[in-house]
């Protein structure tokens, strides 16, 4: 848990990571992130990110 300051005033801020895929070499490639998101004591969410890098040539 940590404390996450915006201009809005200060939010609790909970992450349990259950995995993480990283597929990355010079042409690019894919980040996969499944993880759990609590805010302010709510109860845990499961999230999916994928980041997609591309090389510009």
């Amino acid at each position: 848990m940590s404390m996450y300051k915006t201009p809005y005033g200060t939010i609790e801020l909970r992450i349990e990571t259950n995995s993480l895929n990283i597929n990355v070499d010079e042409q690019g490639g894919d980040i996969m992130i499944n993880y759990k998101i609590s805010t302010a004591g709510q109860a845990l969410k499961n999230t999916k990110l994928k980041v997609n890098i591309k090389v510009n040539e």
